[in-house]
């Protein structure tokens, strides 16, 4: 007898299928799928090209500049607002789109796009060794994974590479060194995505003027705090009491306390110096004239206290024996022809300026020259490691003879041999910038930059492992001085126009160390 099975055979095949759409069913109502823009799902690829066809242009290859002059060569696009709508539609009335355009001859144009408007600027043109090695650069792009970053941390950068169109998408929050590098290059003023702190407290010392300087003691017991008319004014960190105010005017932007903190030099012209115990002036030193130039010198003292150092940029310094107060003609750790010299926390490093217009790492054991750091260069501010072996230098172009500088630079060096280890750089377009200060954190993990911008000014945080920009303490203002507290949990920050600021400095390293974490391994 023959048994007919299909019937059966069909039934089961069809609950087969029901039971795995139910199961289906089932999996997707307990857990939602992951947003379009994560990296790892069968969509990815699908959706950065739905990304990159919304805001790409359609053709540069065969594009002009916006001025008509050239073919264009680079455009650099970022959003703002994106990361607030779940959608790459381009439609979207919140989204600012940011564009920078660089065309083979140099010419560089910006843009912002919004719903209601478009505003546009020329920038200087680029020379013409930077557009080689911008050509250089663009050739060696690293790929992009065709991975979509977060929304609110996206640059799509499109590039003409010789013959052939190249596009690309990085993340802000962990762009590649080359592409900081072509932004550089090509004058955009992008920021990178980091995380942002604000003060936590903040001191009103009711004198609101100008310039002045903020300095903490080296117990750090005191605050120094002065604007460019005066009054100086003495707080405790902690309580924020008000301890001193000594009636002074005209005082300098810079003040450097003796190793044992028994003694403060103001600098100016003239510079002042006072005794910490009662506050009272005990030296007022010359006014320093070339011609019919006065400079303001800023104060510094050898690593062991016996020298004070009033320096400029162009002349030697001068050399005054603390215990006399006479000037000398030189100091044994000092190198001849010296105008700027600030020694390593241990006092067997220094980074010095020569007369020459050489910047070098100094050897005072040795009494050598360790390497030529740079040339032609001002020398704003020097931060040693806690344990020597680094060493984070700001520079700028000289002007003139009024010491202010202009493209500002910040580097880290390693003062065994002065290997340049990274350069720093914030993301902001530094060419009307500059740098306030600079210090380390305690475990010689991060160096913090004090750096304005046209429209920015902030605390910024680098990693001194990978030289990356990794975190913002926001609106600082114009800083006049800045240290951390000796516990390493508070940030203090001087300000114009009367303010202290107090940053929770353990809480936000914590943060930047964990948004660390989480980004992936840069792609070469």
């Amino acid at each position: 007898m023959v048994i007919d099975t299909r019937p059966a055979l069909k039934g089961s095949i069809l609950l087969f299928v029901l039971s795995t759409l139910l199961a289906c069913l089932s999996a997707s109502a307990i857990q939602e799928p992951p947003p379009f823009w994560k990296s790892g799902t069968s969509h990815e690829r699908t959706d950065y090209e739905r990304w990159v066809t919304n805001y790409a242009r359609k053709d540069l290859t065969k594009m002009v500049a916006s001025d008509g002059t050239a073919q264009l060569k680079l455009v650099i696009t970022a959003l703002e607002g994106e990361e607030s709508v779940q959608s790459a539609d381009v439609f979207r009335t919140s989204i600012l789109r940011f564009v920078t355009e660089l065309s083979t001859s140099g010419q560089v144009r910006g843009f912002t796009y919004s719903y209601m408007s478009t505003k546009g600027s020329s920038g200087t043109p680029i020379p013409a060794a930077d557009l080689k090695r911008l050509d250089k650069l663009l050739a060696r792009l690293p790929e992009d994974g065709f991975h979509l970053p977060p929304p609110g941390r996206r640059m799509l950068l499109q590039a003409v590479s010789g013959q052939r169109l190249v596009t690309r998408v990085y993340d802000l929050a962990n762009t590649p060194d080359i592409v900081w590098e072509i932004l550089r290059l090509s004058g955009c003023a992008m920021n990178s995505w980091v995380p942002k702190f604000k003060s936590q407290s903040v001191i009103d010392t009711r004198v609101s003027q100008f310039d002045g300087f903020c300095a903490l003691s080296p117990s750090g017991r005191e605050i120094l705090y002065a604007q460019a008319n005066g009054p100086l004014q003495v707080w405790e960190p902690t309580t924020h009491e008000l301890l001193a105010e000594i009636p002074l005017d005209y005082l300098g932007n810079r003040a450097a306390f003796s190793p044992d903190g028994s003694l403060v030099v103001i600098g100016n012209s003239p510079c002042i110096c006072l005794e910490t115990r009662t506050w009272s002036i005990i030296k007022k030193f010359p006014r320093f004239q070339r011609g019919k130039q006065e400079y303001i010198l800023v104060p510094q003292f050898t690593h062991d206290g016996s020298h004070l150092l009033l320096q400029s940029s162009q002349y030697p310094l001068q050399i005054y024996d603390v215990r006399s107060w006479q000037q000398v003609d030189a100091s044994p750790e000092v190198p001849e022809g010296a105008t700027q010299y600030v020694p390593s926390n241990n006092g067997k490093r220094a980074v010095v300026r020569l007369q020459t217009g050489a910047l070098v790492l100094w050897d005072t054991v040795g009494r050598r020259q360790i390497a030529v750091l740079d040339n032609n260069t001002y020398l704003s501010h020097v931060s040693f490691a806690p344990d020597d072996s680094q060493v984070a230098v700001s520079t700028a172009q000289i002007w003139g003879y009024l010491d202010f500088g202009g493209s500002p630079r910040v580097r880290i060096w390693k003062t065994k041999n002065g290997e340049l280890l990274h350069e720093l750089r914030p993301n902001i377009r530094m060419i009307d910038g500059g740098v306030d200060g600079l210090i380390w954190s305690p475990d010689g993990h991060y160096v913090l930059a004090a750096i304005y911008g046209t429209f920015t000014r902030n605390i910024s945080v680098f990693s001194t492992k990978t030289g990356q920009h990794r975190g913002d303490f926001e609106d600082c203002g114009k800083v006049t001085g800045m240290a951390l507290l000796p516990d390493g949990k508070q940030l203090v920050t001087g300000s114009e126009f009367g303010r202290i600021h107090f940053w929770d400095f353990e809480t936000g390293l914590k943060s930047i160390k964990a948004f660390e974490a989480s980004l992936a391994p840069l792609r070469d």
